[in-house]
């Protein structure tokens, strides 16, 4: 009898070691179980997070290259105009280059000073055809 209540016993305290086992095991899985759902949580906020920074980002990309562009397109429109004012600036001047030039040479035409060496000219035309001649 004394082997039957020490077996018992043994049996008894092995029951109850497996009891707070199973409760200590259980009450592990739960909170491991708990900590893997908040890792998930978190893991969801993160993407969430890092997907809004990503659309952010875009958003912030986009708005500088309309900036730049409109830039650009300002810089590119001031250049075509002040390219055209150089042109006909240059076209003015030629022409009254030109028309200077023409009025000079129609006023010396005009002259006594061009008469003078036009005659010169001819009478050393006149007097190398005379040379030659001989």
């Amino acid at each position: 009898m004394e082997l039957t209540s020490f077996v018992l016993g043994v049996c008894a305290v092995i029951v109850i070691m497996m009891v707070v086992g199973t409760s200590v095991n259980y009450m592990t899985i739960k909170v491991l179980k708990e900590e893997l759902e908040n890792l998930k949580n978190q893991d969801r906020e993160n993407i969430n997070y890092a997907d809004q920074l990503h659309q952010h980002l875009e958003g912030e990309m986009n708005k500088l290259y309309s900036y730049v562009d409109s830039r650009h397109d300002k810089l590119q429109a001031s250049f075509e105009k002040e390219t055209e004012n150089i042109y006909r600036t240059m076209e003015e001047r030629q022409k009254g280059t030109e028309g200077n030039i023409r009025d000079y040479l129609t006023s010396w035409q005009n002259s006594d000073e061009f008469a003078i060496m036009l005659n010169k000219i001819k009478k050393k035309e006149f007097d190398s055809d005379l040379s030659k001649s001989y």
